[in-house]
């Protein structure tokens, strides 16, 4: 099984007979596709327009701290 955001948990790419295309695929039409080795070590297959609209709602740290309710709140530092 292949693991998405829905199922159980991420699939186990245990040799060189892994059908990646069949993951890229699904990455396509049911979202983002969660691989796990055998090692622990784990990662995440989706397709570009999912990882374009990531980017789009990240903003810079400095724009971040500058946008914060907190601005301007004085604090104590010992």
């Amino acid at each position: 099984m292949i693991g998405t955001s829905e199922s159980i948990g991420p699939v186990v790419a245990r040799d060189h007979d892994f059908r990646w295309n069949e993951v890229v695929q699904k990455a396509f039409t049911e979202g983002p596709q969660f691989i796990a080795l055998q090692d622990s070590r784990s990662a995440v297959i989706m397709s570009r327009e999912d990882y374009v609209r990531l980017g789009e709602h990240s903003m810079r740290f400095i724009e971040f701290m500058r946008t914060s309710p907190s601005m301007g709140v004085e604090l104590e530092l010992e």
